[in-house]
């Protein structure tokens, strides 16, 4: 049995009756893309509501404490990681179900809707575009499948695409008459 520890309610390692399973509920599910920057600031204002954003924006670690937390930090961490899932589409669940911290759900999430589309370049803003409106968001592998299919499809185009100044004026004259 593990020794009993008192923290202060203020403690980022305490627990409240109402941080159980019951008051998980953000009101707002992440299902994508789309919705990814309203989620995350309502989740980040709920973590920080219960002294929790340490645990997902990497201020709170397991050695922060010391070993003597380790079990209240696994506990903490828990409910951050129960919170993060109970408010994803099933869609997503399973990309975060197995992630061993709270911080690694969220790195995760960060990963796949924030930071790699919004890194593009405008040269990838139609591949962006595309990726943004399908109903199912893709993983980031998938999306790097679909900017480098983009950028491929570009290639050919590009090899194909005759320079307007190197085309003889009586050819675009005669090309209009023919048809």
């Amino acid at each position: 049995m593990q020794e009993s520890i008192m923290i202060d309610h203020n403690h980022p390692l305490y627990l409240h009756p109402s941080d159980g399973p019951s008051s998980l509920a953000l009101g707002i599910q992440l299902i994508g893309m789309e919705n990814y920057t309203l989620w995350r600031q309502a989740m980040k204002f709920s973590l920080l509501t219960r002294n929790k954003l340490g645990f997902v924006d990497g201020s709170i670690t397991r050695d922060t404490n010391g070993t003597r937390f380790n079990h209240l930090w696994n506990r903490c961490n828990a409910i951050v990681k129960s919170l993060l899932r109970h408010n994803v589409s099933r869609d997503l669940l399973s990309g975060v179900l197995f992630r061993s911290s709270a911080r690694a759900i969220w790195e995760d999430l960060r990963e796949r809707f924030d930071k790699f589309l919004m890194g593009l370049t405008d040269g990838y803003s139609q591949a962006r575009s595309q990726i943004l409106m399908k109903n199912k968001a893709p993983s980031v592998n998938q999306a790097y499948a679909m900017i480098l299919q983009d950028e491929n499809q570009k290639m050919v185009a590009g090899s194909q695409t005759i320079p307007i100044e190197s085309i003889e004026p009586t050819a675009l004259f005669t090309s209009r008459n023919n048809t």
